[in-house]
C-alpha cells in the first residue's frame, strides 16, 4: 500500500511539473515583438476602414504631437484585413483589432499583452456593427492612446536599459542620487551640485536634405532645485528656470561671433504643459521648442518633473534634440520615454 502511494505521489509531481514545463514552453516560443516604436497596425475589413473607421481611428492615434513647428503625428496607421494578418505582421509590437459580426451582441474593449509576441501591445474592439465599433472607440479613446503611448515608452525604456550607458546612469544615482534610462554614446559636459548635462553627437540616414548622411545632436539637462509649493509646477516658473539655466550652460553659436549665443525658449510657440502621474506620483510635463538666442539653431525639447519628498526637492530632466534633416517624432519619442524614467534613489 505503502509503494502504491509513493508511485502515486511520483505521478502526481511528475503531471504537475511536466504542465509548468509545457506552460513555460509555450512562453518562451513566441518570438519577439518587431516594427517601429511609433506604428500602429489596424485589422479590421478595407470596406469598414474606408466607411468611417479609418477617420475615427485616425482622431484617436495620429494626432499631432505638440510642441512641434511641423506637424506630425503621434502614430502611423497601418491597415490589413484579417485575411493577411499573417505570420510576420502578428509579430508587429502594437495591433488594434476590430472584430465587427452580427454575433456579436454587445460592443467591447479588450486591452492584452503579448498575444503573438513578447513585448506586444494588443487591443481589440468588439462590435455588432460600424456604428457601435466607432461609438466604443470614440467613447475610449483616451484609455486606447494611452494603452499605446504607455507601451511605447516602456518598450523604448527597456531597449535602452539592455544597452544603456552605465557610465552615465551611475554617476547619476553616485552624485545626484537619481535613477534614469540613459542609451549609449552619451558625454558628460557639465556636472555640478545640483545641475548635469550630458549629450550625444550621431549619424544616420538623411531623411530630408541632399546629404547621405546627417548629423544630429541630443541633449540631456538634470536639474533640482529646493520645493516650497506646487505653485512651482507651472510654464512660466519652469520656462524661467530652464532659460536660466540654459543661459549658463548650454552656449551655441553666434551669428556674428561677439555676442553669446544660448539656447533659450521660443515664445512665439505654444508650450505644451499638463499634470501626469510617474510611478503612480505626482509629475509635470512641459513641451515646447527651444531656439539659440543670437544664433539659428532650434528644436523640440521635452521636460518632466516630480517631487523628491525625501530630500524636499523638484527634479527636473530635459530632454532637447537638434536634427535638422529629419522628422522629430523618433527623437521627441524617445526623449520623453528617457524623461519619465525618472525615479529619486534612497
Amino acid at each position: 500500500m505503502q509503494v502504491m502511494r509513493y508511485l502515486l505521489s511520483i505521478l502526481i509531481v511528475s503531471i504537475i511539473s511536466s504542465c509548468n514545463d509545457s506552460d513555460i514552453a509555450e512562453k518562451q516560443i513566441l518570438p519577439d515583438a518587431i516594427g517601429s516604436f511609433s506604428k500602429v497596425l489596424v485589422i479590421c475589413k478595407e470596406q469598414e476602414w474606408e466607411l468611417g473607421l479609418q477617420k475615427t481611428v485616425s482622431k484617436v492615434l495620429s494626432k499631432e504631437i505638440e510642441g512641434l513647428i511641423k506637424i506630425e503625428n503621434e502614430f502611423g496607421l497601418n491597415q490589413v484585413s484579417a485575411q493577411s494578418f499573417n505570420k510576420i505582421l502578428k509579430k508587429h509590437r502594437a495591433v488594434l483589432m476590430i472584430a465587427i459580426s452580427k454575433r456579436i451582441k454587445t460592443a467591447s474593449l479588450v486591452k492584452r499583452a503579448d498575444v503573438y509576441a513578447n513585448g506586444q501591445k494588443y487591443v481589440q474592439v468588439k462590435a455588432p456593427n460600424l456604428e457601435s465599433a466607432i461609438e466604443i472607440i470614440e467613447k475610449n479613446a483616451r484609455q486606447i492612446f494611452t494603452e499605446f503611448d504607455h507601451h511605447r515608452s516602456k518598450t523604448i525604456q527597456n531597449t535602452i536599459n539592455k544597452k544603456g550607458s552605465k557610465k552615465v546612469r551611475n554617476r547619476l544615482k553616485s552624485y545626484h542620487a537619481i535613477s534614469l534610462s540613459v542609451p549609449s554614446g552619451y558625454k558628460v559636459e557639465t556636472d555640478t551640485n545640483d545641475f548635469i548635462y550630458f549629450y550625444k553627437k550621431g549619424i544616420k540616414n538623411c531623411e530630408y536634405g541632399r546629404s547621405s548622411d546627417c548629423v544630429y545632436h541630443t541633449g540631456f539637462m538634470v536639474y533640482s532645485f529646493p520645493y516650497y509649493s506646487e505653485k512651482v509646477f507651472s510654464p512660466i516658473f519652469m520656462a524661467n528656470k530652464r532659460d536660466s539655466l540654459t543661459k549658463l550652460f548650454i552656449e551655441g553659436t553666434s551669428t556674428n561671433g561677439v555676442m553669446k549665443a544660448y539656447m533659450q525658449i521660443e515664445n512665439i510657440l505654444p508650450i505644451s504643459h499638463k499634470n501626469i502621474s510617474i510611478n503612480k506620483k505626482f509629475g509635470y510635463k512641459m513641451k515646447g521648442w527651444w531656439k539659440m538666442k543670437n544664433g539659428i539653431m532650434g528644436g523640440p525639447f521635452v521636460n518632466v518633473s516630480i517631487v523628491d519628498q525625501a530630500r524636499n526637492r523638484v527634479i527636473c530632466v530635459d530632454g532637447f534634440t537638434f536634427a535638422p534633416n529629419f522628422d522629430k517624432r523618433q527623437f521627441v519619442k524617445e526623449m520623453e520615454a528617457i524623461c519619465l524614467s525618472v525615479k529619486t534613489v534612497q
